[in-house]
């Protein structure tokens, strides 16, 4: 098993080399990349999930499985799935409960757990809606998801600034509150959700109100049992 920091060794081994030549002229790669797996919970979401999961939850694509650590600290009974097998390794010698699993092919009954959380997940995903099926397959009370946002693109454009995430080579979805809104109640029609935005680009105290990321709970126990809409195909 790989331990954490051997884990980050790793994955910055795939990386271009820092630029210590001010007059290289840089590529693609020294820009666009991706980092090492985060060990670390952003404290609004994990309040929010905390606040919203019911006892059992399953983290998909939980990564190191930091929120998996951090909800069964406050006495919740939290596992993850992950399907890189370096993330789950890192994972298993910091010892937390997760397995290799494609988020699409959940290897669980229905109504396995109260809630399914997806954390900075479906951006990353070709299958998103496949995904999002599964979880709420699995999931009896709710879905908590978090997405980088997009909404800010527009109103910055003028000072040319975009948000970092957008150079994260491996996001092929991108997210708008609006777009998120209408992905879920296609989804799920019978369900409630809310969807907003969190972690301000500035202080609350200003007019603007810009946002990195969005956060969504999709409850399926105001209705009926969650059902998602029929899967469209295209025609050829």
């Amino acid at each position: 098993m790989l331990l954490p920091k051997r884990l980050a060794r790793k994955i910055r081994s795939r990386l271009r080399p820092a630029n210590t030549d001010p007059l290289r002229v840089l590529h693609r790669d020294d820009l666009y990349a991706s980092g090492p797996p985060v060990d670390a919970c952003f404290g609004d979401l994990l309040e929010f999930v905390a606040a919203n999961a019911g006892p059992r939850v399953l983290d998909i694509g939980c990564g190191l499985a930091p929120y998996v650590a951090a909800l069964n600290q406050r006495g919740f009974q939290a596992e993850g799935i992950e399907l890189d097998p370096d993330c789950v390794a890192g994972a298993l010698a910091l010892g937390r409960p997760v397995k290799r699993m494609d988020a699409t092919k959940l290897a669980y009954e229905d109504n396995s757990f109260d809630s399914c959380v997806l954390i900075d997940v479906i951006e990353h995903l070709d299958h998103y809606e496949k995904a999002l099926r599964e979880a709420a397959r699995v999931a009896r009370h709710n879905l908590l998801i978090s997405v980088p946002s997009i909404d800010s693109i527009v109103p910055l454009v003028a000072w040319h600034v975009i948000p970092r995430h957008m150079l994260e080579p491996s996001h092929v979805n991108f997210f708008t509150l609006q777009n998120l809104q209408h992905l879920l109640h296609r989804l799920f029609p019978q369900a409630r959700c809310v969807v907003e935005g969190y972690s301000p680009f500035f202080a609350p105290m200003t007019e603007v109100q810009l946002f990195y990321q969005l956060r969504a709970l999709v409850d399926f126990t105001g209705g009926a049992p969650a059902v998602a809409a029929p899967e469209t195909v295209s025609a050829p």
